[in-house]
């Protein structure tokens, strides 16, 4: 083990997708309450949440209570776009007239028998019944295509409506428009409160100001307090959807310590493993790449390809110093789990675990504290499963 050195600058690198953001959020807390030292924090993809919140010292923002990842659910993040929304409203009356008939030809067939019955009483009941029920459809038939062919023209203007609007508000993302029926503004908006709780200081604003004011806030904050403890260096990497290439944000301070600095061109240099020669690669993947999973064809395919990737990458880079694994954790007590189990797991569930219960993202974050300081140096290219005994696989 390498004697510590303050000259020794030690990066976190984040990066993934979708509820991996969770698992970064428990490493993170992991290595905050350890006292790990983190000089540079680097984020990529969901990443960037974490990286984010990590250089203002705002981890608890992240995963404590009340934090980013509390509660969080599909919901949470997601909603049908507006038009979606509506479209599904007018398909959905225009079902209901076209189903109406057949509602109540079930209706008629359910009462047919209590009219047989009413005719035995008093004679000639049901031919009166029956007479209005025959001329009834004549008449009601104009309006019936009528209420069939409202929903459908409004379907059809609002799709025109729609198309006109999002074509003449930005030409160049026309077509991203249609990628997706889904909104990602609640999670935006639930992003910008949680780092407006850590950016707006002594502000009384209770809500976050616009993007533009909370961006200016936030970089203000890292600048002034950039060598101070729990502010850490930032690098963020994102995707131009315009220019279809990598847009680098970097504050890092100069050679002298004096300052940030910005510019897009900083990425490669901001964080250089090799260099480093003590360089860290941790991967989060899952149980499915040792045991597939029922019912998860996609986790099951592409999963193993990863591992394989951080396999042939150990053996790269291993002679520069770089160690390179890969964390699988099993079933984890996380608010996705919670969705699946709202009662709790079943008992069966847990009797397939060998220690009946389950994990949590604290255990994930100390297993990749470990893997990522100087007492795992020579372990490289290994997939360490974080499950409880959940896989029964020898290897």
């Amino acid at each position: 083990m390498r004697d510590y050195s303050p000259k020794r600058r030690t990066a976190l690198v984040f990066t993934g997708s979708g509820s991996t953001g969770a698992y970064h959020a428990g490493v993170l807390r992991a290595l905050d309450e350890s006292g790990v030292k983190i000089d540079v924090v680097v984020g990529s993809g969901v990443g960037a949440l974490a990286a984010a919140f990590a250089a203002v010292g705002g981890g608890a923002k992240l995963y404590g209570r009340g934090g980013f990842w509390e509660r969080a659910h599909r919901g949470a993040f997601y909603r049908l776009r507006p038009t979606v929304r509506l479209a599904i409203g007018l398909l959905g009356m225009s079902f209901a007239v076209f189903a109406l008939p057949v509602l109540l030809g079930i209706l008629l067939g359910i009462l047919f028998p209590l009219l047989l019955i009413a005719d035995r009483v008093f004679p000639g009941v049901a031919s009166s019944a029956l007479s209005v029920l025959w001329t009834r459809p004549e008449a009601l038939s104009g309006p019936y295509l009528a209420a069939q062919a409202v929903p459908v023209f409004a379907l059809a203007m609002l799709a025109i409506a729609a198309t006109a609007f999002l074509y003449f508000r930005d030409r160049r993302r026309f077509a991203e428009a249609f990628e997706s029926f889904l909104d990602a503004k609640p999670g935006l908006d639930r992003l910008k409160r949680s780092l407006w709780e850590v950016a707006r200081g002594a502000a009384l604003s209770g809500g976050p100001p616009s993007e533009a004011e909370l961006g200016r806030r936030y970089v203000a904050l890292l600048a002034e307090n950039l060598g101070e403890p729990g502010f850490r260096e930032l690098v963020l990497r994102a995707t131009d959807l315009d220019r279809g290439g990598a847009l680098a944000f970097v504050l890092l301070r100069d050679g002298e310590g004096t300052g940030p600095r910005e510019r897009e061109g900083a990425l490669a240099s901001a964080v250089d493993l090799r260099a480093s020669g003590h360089g860290r690669v941790l991967t989060i993947a899952s149980t499915s790449v040792l045991e597939p999973i029922p019912a998860l064809a996609l986790s099951n395919a592409i999963r193993p390809g990863v591992v394989g990737w951080m396999k042939t990458l150990a053996r790269e880079v291993g002679a520069d110093g770089v160690t390179v694994n890969v964390i699988a954790p099993g079933r984890i007590d996380t608010e996705r789990l919670r969705e699946v189990y709202p009662d709790g797991p079943a008992e069966a569930d847990l009797l397939q675990i060998p220690l009946q219960r389950l994990g949590s993202t604290r255990e994930i974050g100390d297993v990749a504290a470990f893997l990522a300081s100087d007492r795992a140096s020579y372990v490289t290219g290994t997939l360490i499963p974080v499950d409880g005994g959940l896989t029964r696989g020898l290897l």
